[in-house]
């Protein structure tokens, strides 16, 4: 195996700067927003071109076919009615899995630190609420008296 090379390594070059290769996330900064963006993008495009050219597709189809057995407005109509069923039905799947995928990574992180999310929250809350930064403290103090 002295012949084989080894395969390339985690990094690729992305528009001029080095970035992980990976989910989005693992991309820190501008670059890696931006290529977040770009990827959301160009899903939301496929997505819709799917959901416009596969029904076309299909209707073309079923009007072929109608026109040859005599039975216009059927076969076009269930053809393109079941394929759009078909992709909204795909879809909705798809964007459930992503959903749960992030609750879960959501969780996750909860699971590492536990008790962190909650504490950072809690003192941003307290640091920047009520009179001079006093926190909720402060207000119930001054409405005692």
């Amino acid at each position: 195996m002295s012949g084989v090379t080894p395969a390339p390594g985690r990094e690729q070059r992305v528009r001029g700067g080095l970035h992980r290769a990976g989910p989005p996330s693992a991309n820190p900064g501008p670059a890696g927003e931006q290529l977040e963006l770009r990827r959301g993008a160009g899903d939301a495009f496929a997505a819709a071109f799917e959901m416009v050219a596969t029904p076309a597709l299909f209707g073309l189809a079923g009007w072929w076919l109608d026109t040859r057995l005599g039975t216009f407005p059927l076969v076009t109509l269930i053809a393109v009615l079941v394929v759009f069923g078909y992709g909204v039905w795909r879809f909705a799947r798809q964007y459930s899995a992503r959903v749960d995928e992030a609750l879960e990574a959501r969780r996750a992180g909860y699971a590492a630190a536990p008790g962190a999310h909650a504490a950072a929250a809690i003192g941003e809350f307290a640091s920047s609420s009520g009179p001079a930064a006093g926190g909720h403290a402060a207000v119930v103090e001054s409405a005692r008296e």
